[in-house]
């Protein structure tokens, strides 16, 4: 991918940034989640909330550096983050697969549940699996369209 699209600034710069594209980067992804241009001007047109079972590509800067992810989904009641740093090659992708996950109050006693307490100590509480791998990039490989089976 161009470097220059989504990355206005070098490879040094030391501004945080957010990796996520802009709602016009997936105006062909049929993922049922476009937002009109007048709430991009008032919340912001960079992309923060995806359908399951889709493949998302966003621009990464080759080399060392450190990221914040978040996924929430409010509905499920589901939240899990990770801070993975890369030492990403030029040429190279980072794919990251989430995975809906259980985990009991026992294994992870850090971390509230969101909402309300469960009754039962041992209740599940969910999350997700965050994997990551690094893969070589396909130069002639086009972002898949998510299609989830309804009309768009």
């Amino acid at each position: 991918m161009d470097p220059n699209v989504y990355f206005p600034y070098t490879e040094k710069d030391p501004i945080l940034r957010s990796i996520n594209p802009s709602e016009d980067c997936y105006i062909h992804k049929k993922d049922l989640l476009t937002r009109y241009k007048i709430n991009q001007f008032l919340h912001g047109d960079r992309r923060d909330y995806f359908a399951y079972d889709c493949e998302y590509w966003m621009p990464l800067l080759p080399g060392k550096n450190q990221y914040k992810v978040l996924i929430n989904d409010i509905a499920d009641q589901r939240r899990e983050g990770a801070e993975p740093e890369f030492d990403l090659p030029q040429g190279h992708s980072v794919r990251m697969k989430i995975l809906p996950a259980i985990r009991t109050l026992g294994s992870d006693p850090i971390r509230m549940p969101i909402g309300e307490p469960p009754k039962d100590p041992e209740l599940i509480r969910k999350g997700f699996e965050i994997q990551f791998t690094i893969e070589k990039n396909r130069p002639d490989e086009r972002e898949p369209v998510c299609d989830l089976g309804i009309e768009s």
